[in-house]
């Protein structure tokens, strides 16, 4: 059985096991075959995403299904929250496998040429956000990328991770360019963005601190309307 492994093995391996190689994978394939399923999901606004378990073969991620685990996805769970969920969920899939496969109980099924997408390793290092892409997108992506590789940005001349954002339903002042910092909207700092959608930054860091809201934030550095996050 392989979790995580990210390596293709060889038919002289996969053929060894008498009932063959099973694999846990965190998506329900053959949605996110790939490295990063679980931040795909994320990033694409999938509603729901899950665990399956699979026979191995020479393809990635493409090999007879065994069972499949689904599971909503939190509005602002991160990745590193969702992976943890799969986790668990996946190891209970795979007791569930095993005792299917010795027992005879469980046929493999040929995974459907229809819903294929691949979600692809991502690049090291902190990303950056285009702030004239709609707040959607915009919390999609930080969720996706938290808490690794994380999200980067500037905000008065200092770097700053973004954790955890949401859209918020508030219109961006006309004035406002996106990346514009707009004020508290309840926990959220609201920060304009593209097409007059306003993203709410929810946790945040600095370099070397502890995450921080964005209430203590904003507090602790007395931050003001107006500043850009850059």
């Amino acid at each position: 059985m392989v979790v995580a492994y990210g390596q293709i093995f060889p038919p002289a391996l996969l053929s060894l096991p008498r009932l063959g190689c099973v694999n846990v994978h965190a998506s329900l394939l053959p949605r996110w075959r790939g490295a990063a399923p679980v931040q795909a999901a994320i990033a694409a606004g999938d509603p729901e995403t899950g665990v399956t378990t699979m026979l191995m073969e020479e393809g990635l991620d493409s090999g007879p299904l065994l069972l499949r685990r689904a599971t909503p996805i939190g509005e602002t769970e991160t990745a590193g929250e969702l992976a943890a969920r799969l986790a668990t969920l996946g190891a209970e899939l795979l007791v569930e496998s095993l005792r299917g496969l010795v027992q005879g109980r469980l046929e493999p099924v040929p995974q459907p040429a229809e819903g294929v997408t691949r979600a692809p390793k991502l690049p090291r290092g902190g990303q950056r956000l285009d702030w004239s892409q709609p707040a959607t997108l915009l919390a999609r992506r930080i969720l996706a990328a938290s808490p690794a590789p994380g999200v980067e940005a500037e905000l008065v001349g200092r770097p700053l991770r973004l954790l955890r954002a949401r859209p918020l339903p508030a219109l961006a002042p006309p004035s406002a360019m996106p990346g514009t910092v707009i004020g508290m909207e309840g926990e959220a700092l609201a920060v304009a963005a593209g097409e007059g959608t306003v993203l709410g930054l929810l946790e945040l860091q600095r370099p070397g601190r502890r995450v921080l809201t964005a209430r203590e934030l904003v507090n602790g550095e007395r931050l003001g309307a107006g500043a850009c996050l850059r």
